[in-house]
């Protein structure tokens, strides 16, 4: 409906709201969100809030691979909130050297999964919350092999585009990779 950016002094005006209620959502520069309580707009009403976001909670850890402690340097750690009725809130982060990675969130539980090439998405499968050290390990991707040849012939058939597609319990298709060679 509006939006506004604070000033120096951390103060906002919304112009041109209709009559009714309305809920304030302030995101700070590093994305730590706050809600504000909601707030009945006048008529021909004109409102300056004063948003305090709470103190981000850090959520750090190590993403790594399936065999032994092998940190994977580079892989994306996703947060997603956690909860029905809560706002949809997603922030991520890339792991360090150590596969290592600082996610700052509002307060609240969220749910991480990480990602890196050549690995399944995983992680944990509890909710997690600031101020916690979580190890995401990474299950390796598997390989199909194969060969296109003509009908009729052993001869290989160079430049097909091969797809993928992983099928659900019930045979429809859930998600498509394809070969980048």
């Amino acid at each position: 409906v509006g939006r506004a950016r604070t000033d120096a002094e951390g103060r906002l005006s919304v112009p041109g709201l209709p009559t009714g209620e309305v809920q304030l959502v302030a995101v700070t520069s590093d994305g730590v969100a706050a809600v504000s309580p909601r707030h009945r707009v006048p008529r021909g009403g004109e409102f300056t809030w004063v948003l305090a976001p709470p103190d981000a909670q850090v959520v750090r850890g190590r993403v790594l691979a399936p065999e032994g402690d092998a940190p994977l340097e580079g892989a994306t750690v996703e947060a997603v909130s956690w909860g029905p009725g809560e706002r949809r809130y997603t922030r991520s982060a890339r792991a360090g050297s150590q596969g290592r990675f600082e996610i700052p969130l509002p307060p609240g539980k969220f749910g991480l999964m990480g990602y890196a090439r050549g690995f399944e998405g995983g992680g944990p499968t509890r909710p997690v919350t600031g101020g916690e050290e979580v190890e995401v390990r990474l299950k390796r991707q598997h390989v199909v092999r194969g060969r296109v040849v003509k009908k009729g012939t052993a001869e290989g058939l160079q430049g097909v585009r091969v797809f993928a597609y992983m099928l659900d319990l019930g045979g429809r298709r859930r998600y498509a990779t394809q070969t980048d060679e």
